[in-house]
């Protein structure tokens, strides 16, 4: 559990920092891109399937209790393939979605082929 909280206390701040910097209508949904790997071999090794799950659950909790700065939380969904290449393919379609921030990956070289799109 320790972990998860780790991981998660930095993101929720670079997010609120986006989030802060980035301009907002009151009706607008904060898009947020949510990659993982969705099928293959490294939903089974790392036991990823509840990533997804859990981002749902926080978003619905947040929208419920009236979203966040007072805008409704949209995530979108994107699968990497389990691979470096799939994630920086899903980084572009995020960015196409017009997406303010991004969940994942969960590989070092899966982030590091987003960073340069992000």
């Amino acid at each position: 559990m320790k972990r998860h909280r780790n991981f998660f206390i930095p993101w929720s701040v670079f997010l609120f920092w986006v989030l802060l910097s980035s301009p907002l209508h009151a009706a607008d949904a904060i898009k947020i891109a949510a990659i993982f790997p969705a099928t293959g071999q490294s939903v089974i090794d790392y036991g990823l399937r509840p990533h997804f799950s859990a981002i749902r659950l926080a978003v619905r909790q947040l929208n419920e209790a009236g979203g966040l700065l007072g805008h409704p939380i949209e995530i979108l969904e994107f699968g990497e393939q389990g691979t470096a290449l799939g994630a920086k393919q899903a980084a572009l379609e995020a960015i196409e979605a017009k997406a303010v921030a991004v969940i994942g990956a969960t590989r070092s070289s899966h982030s590091l082929a987003m960073a340069p799109v992000l």
